[in-house]
């Protein structure tokens, strides 16, 4: 069993069927599922997601996403890890040795957490991170 950061961009493409990245998610989240990896995301994270459904398609998706969210922690099928300093600081540490990469500071909190061997992987639907040498599934993203 993996441990598996679900960053903001899955999290997108995954709630809102017209994404591009959304039939390759849902196929990707059913198989992490059944291969009973543990998945994990951050409070940076949630508060990227719900912000992108809020704008886009609106709120009713943004609610939609806080009721499955809590469903899923509540059962077990996700971890919510709030960020402390240490993660921050990890994050600008990735942000400022990637000068000429245009991150998010969620791509940077994602990078922070799979490069302390936090996690096994990064699930998600952009490519500045595979760029930098992040393992980042599913392939094609």
């Amino acid at each position: 069993m993996r441990q598996v950061y679900v960053e903001s961009g899955a999290m997108v493409a995954l709630l809102r069927p017209g994404h591009r990245a959304h039939k390759r998610m849902l196929g990707h989240f059913e198989r992490l599922l059944a291969q009973r990896d543990l998945l994990v995301t951050t409070d940076i994270a949630v508060a990227e997601a719900a912000t992108a459904l809020r704008r886009d398609p609106g709120l009713y998706r943004a609610v939609a996403f806080r009721d499955a969210l809590a469903r899923s922690v509540r059962g077990g099928g996700i971890r919510i890890v709030d960020s402390d300093d240490q993660l921050r600081q990890r994050a600008f540490a990735v942000m400022a040795a990637n000068p000429d990469v245009t991150l998010t500071y969620g791509d940077c909190v994602a990078a922070a957490m799979a490069s302390s061997k936090r996690v096994a992987a990064i699930v998600g639907a952009g490519s500045a991170l595979r760029g930098l040498g992040y393992p980042l599934e599913p392939d094609g993203t």
